[in-house]
C-alpha cells in the first residue's frame, strides 16, 4: 500500500488535475492520524483496547512526502505519517521516507502498559482478558531521509497552559526504532495518601418507568426493580453507592425500564463515568435487601439510561466510605532501547517512578539526537542535521528525580547530557542525573561526554523555579542515600559526583540484588575450599550427570564432513554408563566444530541441597525456605569448583583431548572421570581409564 504526494508521478497513474505540477516534496500531505480520546472519554462507546482487542494495524505500507500541515477542527497542525494519540496500534515492516515530520509520532500516554489485571478490568463476575499490551507494537520498519528518523514523543505545550504529562504506567520497549524527545517529559506523581470518598450520587430526583424495548433478555412482568448508582474514576475505582431509586413495576406487555434525570458526574474531582446496578426481581411494595448487579456504564453527562434486561456482570460492593489510592505514573525503558534527546529533561515528579534497566551487552542508551553512534530503522542519523553538526556535551539536560521519586538505572549509557532546557519560560541547566531526596540506584552504567550541568552565567544559588540549586558534576545528589556502584564515568566536563555531607550518614541502605550476589560469591569461595563438599559434588555429578550433544549449527548439520557424527546430532547418555570410545568420538566431533557438547547436571541440584545446608550455613534450620537461592548457589558453586577436560561451560562442558593416546583399550568403559578443583591458573585434567593426560604440561 502506497501513501504519497499527489505530485509524485513515480508511483501509480498520474491523476493530478494540475497539468504542470511542482515536484513532490516533504510535507505535501499529513499522515494517518489514530486517536481514541473520544472513545475513552465517552463511557457509552466501546473502546476495544480496554477489552484487549487491538485492531489498528499498519503493515507493509510505503509513506512518502508526508508530515505536512493540515486543518483539524479548524486549526492548522502538523501530522506525522503515522500519528498516535492515546492509542496503541501495530506498526510493522513499513517504509517511511522523505517526510517533513517524524516518521512516527505519539503522545506520552500512548505508551501505556496494560496487563488487564488492574481495578478497571476486574469487575466481579466479568471476564478479564489474560493478555498484556505495551504501547504501540513497532517492529521491522525502514525509516530514512525524514526530518526525524524515529518515534517522536509528541508533548503538547500550549502557550500559557500546563505541559502535557505522562500520567500512566508507560514503557518504551521497542528496540528497532529510536525514541526521540525534544520537549520536557514530565512523569506525573500524585503525592499523598488515599482519598476518602463519602459523597454518594443523589437519586431523589431519578425517575424510573416501565416500557417495551423488545430486549433480548426482558425484565419480568409483574415484578419490581430498583437501581443504585456509583461514580467511577479513570482507573475503574468506584465511589460510594447511592441510595436505591424508586422501584418500578414492569407492566404487562413491557420488558424494560427507563431511568431519567440521572445525576451528572461533578465537574470537580476525579470521576469520569457512572455505573448503574439493578436489583433482583422482587414483589412490589416489599422492602428489598438483596444484591445489586451491574447493568451498564454511562458517561459523565447523559441523563437517560434504558435497561433492556442485559447485564454486564459484577455485584455491587457497598461501603459507607471508600479509600481510593492515588496512582502515580511510571516510565520504564527496556534493555536495548535507544533514546535521543535535544534540549530536554526527563522530570520524575514526586512519587513517580523511572526505570531504565538494561543488561550486559544490551544497554539502555540516552544520548544526543546528533550522536551518530546509535540508530535504528536503517540509519544512524536520527535528525536531518546529524552528520553535519557533531554531538557535544550539553546537547540535552538529564534525568531529574524529585522528592520521594523512585529512580532505578542499571546497565545504561548517558552521553552528551548536562545541558539546558526550557523551564518556566526561561532556560536552565541540569546535571545528567539529579537525585533530590529520592530513592535511587545507579549501577553498571556509563557516563561519558556530559557537560557540568551549570546554567551559563547563572546564579550559583539559582533555584530553577523550585527545583533547587545544583553544582558542577555528572551525578548530583542532595538529601538522598543512593546506591551508586559499578559505574564507568569518564570524559565529562565536571567531577563524577557531587553529594552533600549530610547525605553520607550512617543509615544502612540495602542493595538487595548486590547483597545476594555478594553472599553467593562468598559461599562459592567457601564451597571451592571445602574438600569434602567438592568430593560430594564430584560423586553426585559422576553418578547422576549426563552428556548431551547436538549439531554445532544448522550449517554444520548439513555439511558432508559432519555426517560421520550424525549419530550424535541428538544424543544423551549418563556419564557413569558412557563407554570411552563414545567420549572420544564426541570430543572429536566438537574439535572439528561439528558437534556442540555440554554436560547436564540439573539432577544433582536437589541432591546437593542438604550437603550445602550442612557445610555452608551456620544455622541451616533457619534457611528451609531458601531452596531457589540454594539451587542458584549450587549451580554457581558447581560451575566455579568443578572442571572436566580443561574448562567448564555452564554446568561443565567438555573440550578437547590431547593428541597422544590417553586410553589403551578403546572399547573399555570409562572407569572414572576425575572432577578436580584446581586453583585459577593451575593445570586441569581428565582421566579416562587408567591413563591421565594434562592439556597444560
Amino acid at each position: 500500500v502506497y501513501f504519497t504526494s499527489l505530485h509524485d508521478t513515480e508511483i501509480g497513474q498520474d491523476n493530478n488535475p494540475d497539468n504542470q505540477p511542482p515536484a513532490p516534496r516533504a510535507g505535501d500531505w499529513g499522515g494517518l492520524d489514530f486517536r481514541s480520546r473520544i472513545d475513552k472519554d465517552d463511557a457509552t462507546r466501546l473502546d476495544y483496547e480496554q477489552v484487549g482487542v487491538f485492531l489498528n494495524h499498519v503493515n507493509n505500507a510505503v509513506f512518502n512526502y508526508g508530515g505536512g500541515n493540515v486543518r483539524v477542527n479548524g486549526l492548522e497542525q502538523s501530522i506525522a505519517p503515522i500519528q498516535l494519540t492515546d492509542v496503541r496500534p501495530t506498526i510493522s515492516y513499513n517504509t517511511i521516507e522523505m517526510s517533513a515530520e517524524a516518521a512516527v509520532s505519539a503522545n506520552p500516554d500512548s505508551f501505556e502498559e496494560t496487563n488487564f489485571h488492574s481495578t478497571e478490568f476486574q469487575l466481579p463476575g466479568s471476564y478479564t482478558s489474560d493478555y498484556q499490551r505495551v504501547g504501540p507494537d513497532v517492529v521491522g520498519n525502514t525509516i530514512v531521509d525524514n526530518s526525524i528518523n524515529g518515534l517522536f514523543i509528541r508533548i503538547n505545550n500550549p502557550a500559557g497552559q500546563v505541559l502535557e504529562q505522562m500520567t500512566v504506567s508507560g514503557r518504551w520497549d521497542d528496540h528497532d526504532i529510536v525514541h526521540v524527545v525534544r520537549e520536557n517529559l514530565e512523569i506525573k506523581g500524585t503525592p499523598g495518601g488515599p482519598v476518602t470518598d463519602v459523597d454518594a450520587p443523589p437519586t431523589q430526583l431519578v425517575q424510573v418507568e416501565s416500557l417495551d424495548l423488545g430486549g433480548a433478555t426482558p425484565l419480568l412482568e409483574g415484578f419490581a426493580y430498583n437501581y443504585k448508582i456509583v461514580f467511577v474514576d479513570a482507573q475503574g475505582n468506584e465511589g460510594v453507592a447511592s441510595a436505591s431509586t424508586r422501584e418500578v413495576e414492569i407492566a404487562v406487555g413491557d420488558d424494560s425500564a427507563r431511568l431519567s434525570q440521572l445525576p451528572r458526574v461533578p465537574s470537580q474531582g476525579d470521576f469520569v463515568a457512572r455505573r448503574i446496578y439493578r436489583s433482583n426481581p422482587y414483589t412490589p411494595g416489599t422492602i428489598y435487601n438483596g444484591a445489586y448487579e451491574l447493568v451498564g456504564q454511562i458517561n459523565a453527562n447523559d441523563t437517560v439510561f434504558d435497561d433492556d434486561g442485559t447485564t454486564v456482570g459484577g455485584e455491587l460492593n457497598e461501603f459507607p466510605l471508600k479509600l481510593v489510592a492515588r496512582l502515580d505514573a511510571r516510565l520504564r525503558v527496556d534493555a536495548g532501547a535507544t533514546v535521543k534527546l535535544q534540549s530536554a529533561i526527563i522530570d520524575v515528579q514526586m512519587d513517580a517512578q523511572f526505570i531504565a534497566e538494561g543488561a550486559d551487552g544490551r544497554k539502555v542508551v540516552f544520548t544526543s539526537t546528533l550522536d551518530p553512534r546509535h540508530g535504528a530503522g536503517g540509519t544512524f542519523n536520527t535528525i536531518d542535521l546529524a552528520g553535519q553538526i557533531a554531538a557535544s556535551p550539553g546537547d540535552w539536560a538529564g534525568v531529574y528525580g524529585d522528592i520521594l521519586s523512585d529512580i532505578n538505572i542499571d546497565h545504561a549509557r548517558f552521553s552528551y547530557g548536562g545541558g539546558s532546557t526550557r523551564i518556566g519560560g526561561e532556560f536552565r541547566s541540569f546535571n545528567t542525573v539529579e537525585i533530590r531526596q529520592s530513592e535511587a540506584r545507579i549501577a553498571n552504567s556509563t557516563f561519558e561526554y556530559n557537560a557540568d550541568g551549570l546554567t551559563p552565567g547563572g546564579d550559583a544559588f539559582e533555584t530553577r523555579f523550585g527545583r533547587g540549586f545544583n553544582e558542577a558534576s555528572t551525578i548530583f545528589v542532595r538529601g538522598s542515600q543512593p546506591i551508586i556502584v559499578g559505574n564507568t564515568i569518564f570524559a565529562n566536563d565536571a567531577p563524577a559526583i557531587s553529594i552533600n555531607v549530610n547525605a553520607m550518614n550512617s543509615n544502612e541502605v540495602a542493595d538487595t540484588a548486590a547483597a545476594l550476589d555478594g553472599a553467593r560469591d562468598i559461599l562459592v569461595e567457601r564451597a571451592a575450599e571445602d574438600a569434602e563438599l567438592v568430593g560430594a559434588v564430584r560423586e553426585k555429578f559422576w553418578s547422576s550427570g549426563s552428556l548431551r550433544t547436538a549439531p554445532s549449527s544448522e550449517d554444520a548439520a548439513k555439511s558432508p564432513a559432519a555426517q560421520k557424527f550424525r549419530d550424535y546430532f541428538d544424543y544423551s547418555e549418563a556419564l557413569e554408563a558412557m563407554p570411552s570410545h563414545r567420549v572420544l568420538a564426541v570430543l572429536r566431533g566438537e574439535k572439528e566444530e561439528a558437534l556442540s557438547v555440554r554436560l547436564d547436571g540439573a539432577r544433582i541440584v536437589p541432591l546437593l541441597r542438604e550437603p550445602l545446608l550442612r557445610r555452608l550455613l551456620r544455622h541451616p534450620q533457619n534457611h528451609a525456605d531458601r531452596t531457589p537461592r540454594l539451587a542458584a548457589l549450587t549451580r554457581r558453586s558447581h560451575r566455579r569448583a568443578q572442571t572436566i577436560s580443561g574448562r567448564v561451560r555452564q554446568i561443565g562442558g567438555l573440550t578437547h583431548l590431547p593428541q597422544q593416546p590417553a586410553v589403551t583399550h578403546p572399547h573399555r568403559r570409562v572407569t572414572r572421570v576425575q572432577l578436580l578443583q584446581p586453583r585459577l591458573g593451575c593445570s586441569r585434567f581428565i582421566m579416562l581409564g587408567s591413563h591421565c593426560a594434562s592439556p597444560n604440561p
